[in-house]
């Protein structure tokens, strides 16, 4: 074999390796971004939630203040009120 030979089927060699680790590289970081898109709408859907629960707690909290505050009014001033 001559040395121009080996030095193509080096070259040849060379190449397909990058060639080989850069679409490994694509495809492992397609796939860590798929998987954290995935996560962040989770992580979306999951502080929906938990904002909604904290609207219903404080409308709550704020009914049960408003039924006390009607109760003492009453006990105060001598009335009934419903």
């Amino acid at each position: 074999m001559s040395l121009k030979t080996i030095f193509f089927i080096f070259v040849g060699f060379y190449a397909t390796v990058k060639l080989c680790f850069f679409i490994g590289v694509y495809f492992i970081t397609k796939h860590i971004e798929r998987k954290a898109l995935a996560e962040k709408a989770k992580r979306q859907e999951h502080n929906r939630l938990a904002e909604l629960e904290y609207l219903v707690e404080m409308y709550e909290n704020k009914e049960k203040a408003f039924k006390k505050d009607k109760q003492v009014y009453g006990v105060r001033h001598k009335k009934f009120i419903a």
